[in-house]
């Protein structure tokens, strides 16, 4: 079992000045606002305004209590950026650390974990940071949480890192578990309908599955060309509602049973390039975003919809959304692998959201 680094403590930081917002009614239970897009992070009016980091992920209990997490991937000044939208107002959560932080996923209690580069993994709660050994240099692409004492992570690297990294978190340190079989690849995503039933997405089309007891590799899915590509993000509702979405509009659906690639019920043809985020709604709705601002819903029932919600179109890396038609969806200029400063894109859809504490 790991050790865990003696914790390091940071302060909650002040309100971080966003942007203006599409102007109506100032938060959701005006029921007289209009629901549109807006984009939060940007703001004509300011000269400064923008994070230095793009915006990777993005986790809610609701449209009044999300988490976003990302950073600068390589641009100086290096540090990992991450959000806090309490319904009232924006708060930067100052956790002073240089990497670019991948993914957050909250917790039963409402606590969260981001996880990123070199290993990175911070529990956030109560208005405290706390970062814990991992054991790893590898990336950390995702982390999804049964419980506070029962939360994985996973990722990997190449050059002679780690690879093949799964994680577990016991409620008191990161363990580093034996993958079903070492490839040197990368694992991206995890997620779970419960605590005996996990999966994990990533490089050469791989997808496993924890049963409780062990991992096990339950599919290499490889499309109609003997093509495997690599799935970025996986999200469901329930033990036979879990989707999959990866490069070369790759959506996959599994149904308790086994895997299948999604095609729209009509026949129209879906966006033709890389998906990086789903996300599964309760009633069983499935947004999906990926490269170029693409965004569509897939509903339980007919075609999918699509929309480009931002007028510049970011590339999209996450999303979240609910029954009640509020989303988020979130990326920047993440693929640029050296711009001159690294721009993030929080973009919502519903009501406007209220600036109380902003400037």
């Amino acid at each position: 079992m790991l050790v865990p680094r003696a914790p390091t403590h940071f302060a909650l930081a002040g309100s971080l000045l966003l942007g203006a917002f599409i102007a109506g009614c100032h938060g959701p239970d005006d029921s007289a606002c209009t629901a549109a897009w807006e984009a939060p992070l940007d703001d004509a009016d300011a000269d400064d305004q923008d994070l230095g980091c793009a915006i990777l992920s993005v986790a809610a209990d609701g449209p009044g209590d999300a988490y976003f997490a990302g950073g600068s991937l390589g641009v100086e000044p290096a540090k990992g950026c991450a959000l806090h939208f309490d319904g009232e107002q924006w708060t930067e959560l100052d956790l002073d650390v240089p990497e670019t932080y991948w993914w957050v996923a909250m917790t039963p209690s409402g606590a969260a974990w981001l996880v990123g580069e070199d290993g990175l993994a911070v529990r956030w709660g109560g208005g405290v940071g706390t970062r814990f050994e991992t054991g790893v240099d590898a990336t950390l692409f995702g982390v999804w949480a049964a419980a506070d004492d029962d939360v994985w992570a996973v990722g990997g690297s190449d050059g002679g890192g780690d690879s093949d990294v799964l994680l577990h978190f016991d409620g008191a340190a990161w363990t580093q578990v034996a993958p079903p079989e070492v490839r040197g690849t990368y694992y991206f995503k995890v997620w779970g309908a419960a605590a005996d039933d996990v999966w994990v997405v990533g490089a050469e089309g791989l997808i496993l599955h924890y049963d409780g007891q062990a991992w096990s590799l339950h599919t290499e899915w490889t499309d109609e060309y003997g093509t495997a590509p690599r799935l970025f993000t996986v999200h469901g509702r329930a033990a036979d509602d879990v989707w999959a979405v990866g490069e070369s509009t790759t959506v996959l659906h599994f149904d308790g049973a086994s895997w299948t690639e999604w095609e729209d019920p009509t026949g129209a043809t879906v966006f033709g390039g890389g998906l990086t985020g789903v996300h599964v709604a309760p009633s069983g709705s499935v947004c999906v975003v990926g490269d170029g601002g693409v965004r569509f819903t897939i509903p339980t029932e007919g075609a999918h919809v699509e929309t480009l919600p931002g007028a510049t179109d970011p590339d999209l890396h996450a999303t979240w959304c609910d029954d009640d038609g509020e989303e988020f969806a979130v990326g920047g200029n993440y693929l640029e692998s050296q711009p001159a400063a690294r721009d993030g894109a929080i973009l919502h859809y519903g009501c406007p959201l209220s600036r109380e504490g902003l400037p």
